[in-house]
């Protein structure tokens, strides 16, 4: 909607910085995801973006997963965070995908500009609070699993045909006997049992999940290897690439 992009206007007070427009496609593309498909709450259904120095911050969350992306650029300033719309966000990665070069970014009161090679496009900024997510996000685990990404992806996708109407997936994690596995059962169809080779520490866990969950954020991971962090039955787990400190995700269970 023509809302969503109102007439471009250049305010002295605007803050800059520049970016490689994949990178800043690439940022966007490991969190926007996560936002709401509603649009009751906007401010869940938006990318929240926030500046420090030389750190701009992408989060996006739907309350029940969010995914936080740190780009660090010598020309980020500190300004306050805004949010911008999903679809807007989803709408840009497509432009400057094909635009390509450098993506100059313009945060005014009302709008983000976002400036490229022969092209200028507006964004309107959500008006809302976003979630103080920091104060969920655990600081320490009790178990651990680090294994290959594309081992858990493969093992998931194979377990579809076994989904149940709530798209639920089961993880164990068992250090002591060096078990890690994914289950899935659908009454109709049968069930479904994968063990995978991964690196284990602390307790002895199962916990239950949205399968989409960990389809939709595993391809965004830049590394080969991720780690599972996980603090207790009922509480969220936390999924890092292995070396890679500039993104987290976070993942609440579900209720069995």
């Amino acid at each position: 909607p023509h809302e969503d992009f109102p007439v471009l206007t250049f305010n002295p007070k605007t803050i800059t910085c520049t970016l490689d427009a994949k990178t800043l496609i690439g940022g966007l593309g490991t969190v926007v995801y996560c936002a709401s498909q509603s649009t009751v709450k906007p401010e869940l259904a938006s990318v929240y973006v926030s500046g420090k120095k030389n750190i701009l911050t992408l989060t996006a969350t739907d309350s029940y997963r969010l995914a936080e992306k740190n780009i660090t650029h010598k020309s980020i300033p500190e300004f306050d965070a805004v949010l911008v719309p999903a679809k807007n966000a989803v709408e840009l990665m497509r432009i400057f995908d094909v635009v390509g070069g450098e993506t100059q970014i313009s945060v005014e009161e009302s709008q983000v500009l976002f400036l490229g090679e022969n092209i200028s496009i507006s964004s309107r900024i959500i008006e809302g609070t976003f979630p103080d997510y920091k104060q969920i996000i655990p600081q320490k685990s009790t178990s651990t699993a680090t294994l290959l990404k594309q081992d858990l992806l493969t093992s998931l996708k194979r377990a579809t045909p076994f989904l149940d109407g709530l798209q639920q997936v089961t993880l164990t994690i068992n250090p002591s006997e060096k078990v890690f596995s994914i289950q899935a059962k659908n009454n109709e169809v049968g069930e479904y049992t994968d063990a995978l080779d991964a690196a284990l520490t602390g307790e002895e866990i199962t916990m239950h999940y949205n399968y989409r969950y960990f389809i939709d954020a595993l391809p965004t991971l830049a590394s080969d290897s991720i780690t599972l962090s996980f603090v207790g039955y009922g509480k969220p787990v936390v999924v890092k690439g292995v070396g890679d400190e500039s993104f987290l995700y976070l993942v609440m269970p579900m209720n069995r």
